[in-house]
């Protein structure tokens, strides 16, 4: 069913949401973020464009665009989530201007009216009253709501990080799926990153740029080196304490200048995992805070996942660091993604199961469907007869890709050119298509279904780089043979 989709990533930073739902098999179109810095890792990763734009500048018609026809839209984002956390939850000014970002997406959905919509952000957005009234615009809007705060490792993602997410569908009730770990099976940090070679503070892995730790001072090479594993400062002697510590107000600071545990899973990766007094980012052995790697690796990036252009020969730890730490992990945005592909099929079965085969209306309804051709249709025997004329010989009824069952209704297979032309009511013409109105749902279902496989077949064959011609049966042949004509001669040309 995801292959009838096709997503929008809003707030899309790196792609860490946007790659998790390719891994599930479906379509990204396209990811907008307001940071030209992504743009790299975004596309050479996923292969979706990257549109650079703030978007409370962008129009709903400029989403709509980037979505193709025919296609079951899905508007997917994850609104920055500083605005909504504990530390600037103090900032109430700065705050209000920057929940506009919430309200600008649920514009968007109320305006481009996608199928599906999901959000994720930090777990107290889900006391807040923006947050209220977004959902209040979902309902208004019909659709069917359902969020939660989910702690990640029961997914799988080996961090403690809690995070909100959201899911809404026009087609009915959708959850998210149960979670897919146990206490006991939870991926903690030794099964995560032990197997990395070894490197030093300050040190890049020759075999992979990524496996890069920051410097450290001499106070903080002395602070973790008499730091153990899950432990906190008061490990160390009075003459390491950083002034913080000494005052009244700072001894219940025990989230910093600490060592991870092998046998445990992390804390939560932020945008300053790298270093070792932003949190308890030490590592578990060596005495260093974590590379870039083993940041990635605890967000669920895959080993593959490339951040900057390879050729560069320098780029920023703290730069790079922060796009990590922001993004969604790609296990939580794999989770997200399936529980949607669940919410279609089952959708798809049910409709299905409602709507059987009628009975045609009339005996003249039954005549008329039993003398529907498969093939060799007026229109297509006048527009073969035309490009005939012209000197072109080509395939009749015949497939493109022998592991694809569909056939081309005219295919040049020499240059990859496969032709369909389409009826009007079956493929439902926008200009000549009409509206059954005997078994009328029945007939609705039925040409949705032949438009959803038209454009998947047309996707597929793209991809396997054939140029696909659709032509309706109501386009006058001459100039249906024409544009034929025109492409496959181009192409002939090409080729030589």
């Amino acid at each position: 069913m995801q292959r009838y989709t096709s997503v929008v990533d809003v707030f899309c930073g790196v792609g860490g949401l946007t790659h998790g739902f390719i891994l599930e098999g479906f379509n990204v179109v396209a990811g907008i973020d307001n940071d030209p810095s992504c743009k790299y890792a975004f596309e050479k990763n996923n292969g979706s464009k990257f549109i650079r734009a703030d978007i409370a500048q962008l129009s709903s018609k400029e989403v709509s665009d980037l979505y193709p026809e025919n296609t079951i839209k899905i508007l997917i984002g994850c609104a920055p989530c500083q605005p909504f956390s504990t530390y600037t939850n103090k900032l109430k000014e700065k705050n209000q201007k920057q929940w506009a970002l919430l309200e600008e997406f649920g514009r968007i959905i109320q305006e481009v009216q996608p199928i599906i919509v999901s959000m994720e952000n930090v777990p107290s957005l889900g006391s807040k009253d923006v947050f209220n009234d977004f959902i209040d615009l979902l309902k208004k809007n019909c659709y069917h709501v359902t969020w939660k705060n989910v702690y990640c490792p029961d997914y799988g993602v080996p961090q403690k990080r809690w995070r909100l997410v959201l899911l809404a569908s026009k087609l009915g009730g959708i959850k998210l799926i149960s979670p897919t770990h146990r206490l006991d099976e939870y991926v903690t940090v030794e099964k995560a990153i032990r197997h990395l070679p070894p490197i030093v503070a300050g040190e890049t892995y020759k075999g992979d740029a990524l496996h890069r730790a920051g410097i450290m001072s001499d106070m903080n090479m002395k602070r973790i080196k008499s730091s153990v594993p899950g432990g906190t400062w008061k490990d160390w002697p009075k003459s390491l304490l950083a002034p913080c510590h000494r005052k009244k107000s700072g001894k219940s600071y025990y989230n910093v200048y600490g060592r991870m545990e092998w046998n445990k899973i992390s804390p939560t990766i932020t945008t300053q995992f790298t270093g070792f007094g932003n949190g308890r980012f030490g590592h578990p052995e060596q005495n260093r805070g974590l590379s870039l790697r083993e940041g990635a690796i605890l967000q669920t990036f895959p080993m593959t996942y490339e951040f900057f252009e390879p050729e560069k020969d320098y780029y920023s730890l703290t730069h790079v660091a922060s796009h990590i730490g922001n993004a969604v992990p790609v296990g939580l945005a794999r989770v997200i993604a399936k529980s949607i592909r669940f919410h279609l099929e089952d959708y798809d079965k049910e409709t299905k199961r409602k709507i059987s085969t009628p009975q045609p209306s009339s005996e003249a309804a039954l005549r008329r469907m039993q003398a529907a051709k498969p093939r060799d249709t007026t229109p297509e025997v006048a527009i073969r007869s035309a490009i005939y004329q012209k000197g072109l010989r080509f395939r009749v009824d015949a497939k493109p890709l022998r592991e694809l069952n569909r056939r081309a209704d005219i295919l040049f297979r020499s240059v990859k050119v496969a032709i369909f032309i389409d009826g009007c009511f079956w493929h439902g013409c926008p200009l000549h298509g009409t509206q059954a109105k005997a078994n009328a749902e029945f007939w609705r279902v039925k040409i949705k279904q032949n438009r959803e496989r038209d454009v998947d077949t047309t996707q597929r064959l793209k991809k396997a780089g054939w140029k696909v011609i659709r032509i309706w049966e109501h386009e006058d042949s001459n100039k249906a043979s024409e544009r034929i004509y025109n492409i496959i001669r181009k192409r002939q040309k090409t080729k030589k």
